[in-house]
């Protein structure tokens, strides 16, 4: 099933970028960890929560785009990504490019899980794998 949780991050970060928080890979129970030490330091839960949680990065950023960069299966239900969020403050038009890492857990078919970490180290780390 390993091979097959590649697909359903894929899928998920796709459903993401066209606003489909309900699509087919996110669980309705979904969690939803943002990243400790990031701006808004928060758990966001479901389809609601996932929703939300885009809406917060839009309020915060006028145009933006999420650029999935890398995936790591780690084990049967957790594949780390990383990811850049690419865009312009909405305030100040300074344009932002941020790499940030995440673990994903997947179970039955559905992303159940999601939690950021603000590097690719700290993500790998979390994940119990070596880092060089």
């Amino acid at each position: 099933m390993a091979g097959g949780n590649l697909e359903i991050v894929l899928r998920a970060f796709e459903e993401l970028r066209k606003g489909d928080f309900e699509g087919g890979a996110w669980d309705p129970n979904v969690e939803v960890v943002n990243a400790a030490g990031w701006v808004i330091e928060t758990t966001y839960r479901g389809h609601t929560g996932l929703q939300r949680w885009w809406e917060d990065l839009a309020e915060a950023f006028g145009d933006f785009d999420l650029e999935l960069d890398e995936t790591l299966e780690v084990d049967e239900e957790r594949v780390l990504t990383t990811q850049r969020f690419v865009g312009h403050f909405r305030a100040t038009e300074i344009p932002f490019d941020g790499l940030w890492a995440s673990i994903l857990w997947v179970k039955d078919g559905k992303v159940v899980r999601a939690e950021g970490y603000l590097s690719k180290r700290r993500a790998m780390r979390a994940a119990g794998l070596a880092v060089a």
